[in-house]
């Protein structure tokens, strides 16, 4: 869906200070050329940032708070699986925290981590990181300026290009 005609498509350079709601660092990052209204739906971004970021100036910082159903979702107890051992027989050793993919009984291939190691079992699960979690976004602007016609003529075109997906997790709102 294009942005609304009437709104103003930024793109935006920011330093972001990342941290759960009772303000444990997750991670700090630079990220550059980021748009605070999509041309499309289908980026694969957290809408509430986005929505977040709009209007943003250089050098204003910001408090963005994201809950957990805006964010990575709600902590899905159902993609907590124990399985056997022998089904990563070809992996190797397996470690806690180590990304596996594991075919669901859907036939879709998902990264799962590995959570727990018993003698014959292995704990798995599907959700994301960050699921569950109401996240604070401490952003910086460093450089913020109009989306160019261009740009966002580029950025439709590519809107059957992109996925909804996060290449490792994929985002699930």
């Amino acid at each position: 869906m294009p942005a609304l005609p009437n709104s103003k498509a930024q793109v935006i350079s920011f330093r972001c200070i990342l941290k759960t709601q009772l303000g444990e660092l997750i991670c700090s990052s630079f990220n550059r050329e980021v748009w605070s209204d999509e041309p499309t739906q289908n980026t694969g971004r957290l809408p509430a940032l986005t929505r977040g970021l709009r209007n943003l100036q250089t050098g204003e910082k910001r408090c963005i708070a994201v809950p957990a159903d805006q964010a990575y979702g709600l902590y899905d107890k159902s993609l907590v699986l124990e399985v056997s051992r022998s089904k990563f027989a070809n992996q190797g050793r397996l470690e806690i925290g180590q990304e596996v993919i594991v075919e669901t009984q859907s036939g879709e291939q998902r990264p799962f981590r590995v959570t727990g190691l018993t003698g014959k079992r292995v704990t798995l699960d599907g959700n994301h990181p960050l699921a569950g979690q109401d996240l604070i976004f401490d952003i910086e602007a460093t450089e913020v300026r109009d989306a160019t016609s261009e740009e966002i003529t580029r950025e439709l075109g590519r809107a059957g290009e992109m996925s909804l997906a996060h290449p490792k997790w994929g985002l699930l709102h």
